[in-house]
């Protein structure tokens, strides 16, 4: 049986970024008008990545697929689409739809919605900009986490499971503060070495 995808979900990641954004007939983030929501029968989880899918991921791909057979509703979204076109088998066994986030001109959309309704959320943006500085763009994983908001209120979305604590950890920060959708990350090695890591995130 061939299964339909939510709007704004996309299994495959080279579809055009353009049909990913969920806007009403006049190109307004649902967001940021009725908030009605179509939650599942059953509250899920949803898989925060970098990157997905991806070979160093398989284990995550395991864990996912561990849940879905016991019964757990996911989603999963991922900030950036895979770099190798090389894909694990087992990806086609996971039944959660994949959610790859839209264009930047649409992320301006939403920060320009979001401002005009009152929901832009300029004092947690300067307080982590004050802490961190500007190199984890505090800005952009606003608008990205607005987005987010809107797509996993509406999925029923409860709770949001990262693995590393890089960019997909720091989104789920301000997704968290956004939306209130609490959140777990697992840390790994590569997460502890100061190289790679701002330790602070931890």
């Amino acid at each position: 049986m061939k299964r339909t995808l939510p709007m704004g979900y996309d299994r495959k990641p080279n579809a055009g970024d353009d049909a990913l954004l969920n806007v009403d007939a006049c190109g307004v983030p649902a967001f940021l008008g009725a908030r009605a929501a179509l939650h599942p029968e059953k509250p899920c989880v949803a898989y925060l990545f970098q990157r997905y899918p991806s070979y160093s991921k398989t284990f995550c791909l395991n864990e996912m697929l561990g849940l879905e057979l016991h019964g757990m509703p996911l989603r999963v979204a991922s900030v950036h689409p895979p770099l190798e076109t090389l894909r694990h088998f087992q990806c086609e066994q996971l039944g959660a739809p994949v959610l790859y986030l839209p264009t930047a001109a649409h992320l301006d959309l939403v920060e320009h919605e979001a401002r005009r309704a009152g929901l832009w959320p300029s004092a947690f943006i300067q307080r982590h900009r004050d802490t961190f500085g500007s190199e984890w763009k505090p800005e952009q994983q606003a608008r990205r986490a607005l987005y987010l908001t809107e797509v996993f209120q509406r999925e029923g979305v409860r709770h949001v499971h990262v693995h590393f604590t890089g960019e997909a950890a720091y989104l789920a920060l301000f997704l968290h503060h956004c939306s209130g959708i609490p959140f777990s990350i697992t840390a790994h090695g590569q997460d502890f070495m100061v190289d790679l890591n701002d330790r602070r995130l931890l």
